[in-house]
C-alpha cells in the first residue's frame, strides 16, 4: 500500500506483529530521501539576514509547489522547511503559528527572541510526534502514552516489552527546519537598550526529541538535499556576517543555485530578507521580482563562462601531457630485450675478496 504519511514505507496491517502494525516504521523499507534546499546567510553585521528556497515537495511523486517554503510566524521572524511530509509539517506550522499569536496577545511590547520560537519550532515538534507515536502504535490498544506509562506492570510482560519495542522504533518522516529572524539581543544602542541582530537556529530531527542548534557564527545555514552544495558556495565565497546586503544576496542566491545540483532541488526560487529598521528588530521583505530576474541571468552567464573556462583548462592540460609526452619519448634510453627469468632473477653474489678489500 502506499504511503500515508510519505517518507520510508510504513505498514498498514492491523495484525499484533510489531512489523505489521497500523503505521509503524519500518527501517528495511526504502527511504525516498530529502528533496528541496532552503539557505539563510547573515551579512551587515548582524544587522541583515538574506533567505532563499525552492519550492520542491515530495510524496507520492515531486512536485513544485505555487507557495514559498518560507513561513513568516511575526514581522521580524520566520520558519523555512525540509523533509518528505508536508502534512506533517503543516501540523508543526499551526500550532506554532497559534502558539507565537498567542504570546504576542499576551505581550506586545516583550518582543520574541529567535531563539524561544526556535525551541517552541523543538516543542511542538514532539508533540506532533508523539500524536502520530499514539495513533501508529497504542491506540490500538486504547493507551495513550501517560497510561501505557502508568499501567505497564499491570499488562503481561511480553505485551509490555512488544509495545515498548515500538514505541522505541517508532520514526516520523526525515524533516529539517530553520528558524530565523531579528530580535532586540544585540549590541547595546546609544540609549542603552539592547540593539537588533539577525540570528539562525537549525532543527534537525536527530533522536527522540530533535535537535536545536546556533549557527550565527559561521553566519550562513542550509537545509534539504541540496545543502552540502549550497554550503560549500557559502565557504567559497568566504561568507560571514560582515559581509555588506549586496554580497550577501548573491552569496545566498549563488548558494541556492549550486544546490540545484543535487536530485529533488527545483529550479524555481523565492528570495526574501530581514532588514533593521528604527524601532523594529527587522522587517521581513521579499526581493522583487526583477532583482530576481537579474541574478538569475547573471548566474546563467557564470555557468557559461565557468563552462568555457574548464574547456579551455582541460586543453591546456592535454597540450602540456602531450607535449612533456613526445619529450619524454624522444630522449628515453632504447629497452633491452631480457627473458622473464633474467628480470626476475637474483642478483649474482659478490666475491668476498672484492667485499673486503
Amino acid at each position: 500500500m502506499t504511503r500515508p504519511f510519505g517518507g520510508p514505507r510504513w505498514h498498514v496491517s492491523c495484525a499484533v506483529k510489531h512489523s505489521q502494525l497500523p503505521w509503524v516504521y519500518n527501517p528495511k523499507a526504502r527511504s525516498y530521501g530529502t528533496v528541496t534546499v532552503c539557505v539563510a546567510g547573515i551579512g551587515n553585521h548582524g544587522l541583515t539576514l538574506v533567505l532563499a528556497s525552492d519550492r520542491m515537495i515530495s510524496g507520492l511523486s515531486q512536485f513544485q509547489m505555487t507557495t514559498p517554503k518560507i513561513v513568516q510566524l511575526t514581522s521580524s521572524i520566520a520558519v523555512m522547511w525540509s523533509g518528505n511530509d508536508a502534512s506533517f509539517q503543516a501540523l508543526i506550522h499551526a500550532a506554532l503559528k497559534r502558539d507565537v499569536a498567542a504570546r504576542i496577545a499576551a505581550n506586545k511590547d516583550d518582543w520574541l527572541t529567535v531563539q524561544e520560537v526556535a525551541f517552541l519550532y523543538q516543542h511542538h515538534y514532539n508533540e506532533a510526534r508523539r500524536h502520530r507515536l499514539e495513533q501508529a502504535v497504542l491506540q490500538p490498544f486504547g493507551l495513550t502514552l501517560d497510561s501505557f506509562t502508568a499501567s505497564q506492570e499491570d499488562f503481561a510482560p511480553q505485551l509490555a516489552l512488544d509495545r515498548a519495542r515500538e514505541i522505541r522504533a517508532f520514526r516520523v518522516a526525515e524533516l529539517s527546519a530553520l528558524i530565523v529572524g531579528m530580535d532586540l539581543t544585540g549590541p547595546p544602542l546609544s540609549g542603552g537598550n539592547p540593539g537588533p541582530i539577525a540570528h539562525i537556529y537549525k532543527f534537525d530531527a536527530y533522536g527522540a526529541e530533535g535537535t536545536v542548534s546556533c549557527e550565527d557564527v559561521m553566519g550562513f545555514a542550509s537545509i534539504g538535499a541540496g545543502e552540502f552544495h549550497a554550503v560549500s558556495a557559502l565557504m567559497n565565497a568566504v561568507h560571514g556576517p560582515t559581509r555588506n546586503l549586496d554580497e550577501t544576496v548573491v552569496n545566498v542566491f549563488v548558494a541556492k543555485k549550486r544546490g540545484e545540483a543535487s536530485p529533488g532541488v527545483g529550479t524555481e526560487t523565492d528570495l526574501y530578507y530581514f532588514q533593521w529598521r528604527p524601532n523594529l528588530p527587522g522587517v521581513f521583505t521579499p526581493i522583487a521580482d526583477d532583482v530576481r530576474d537579474f541574478l538569475e541571468a547573471e548566474y546563467t552567464k557564470l555557468r557559461k563562462a565557468e563552462g568555457m573556462l574548464l574547456v579551455e583548462a582541460k586543453n591546456s592540460l592535454n597540450a602540456m601531457v602531450d607535449k612533456k609526452a613526445a619529450t619524454s619519448t624522444s630522449q628515453a634510453t632504447p629497452p633491452v630485450q631480457s627473458t622473464p627469468a633474467e628480470v626476475g632473477a637474483a642478483p649474482p653474489p659478490v666475491d668476498d675478496d672484492k667485499k673486503n678489500p
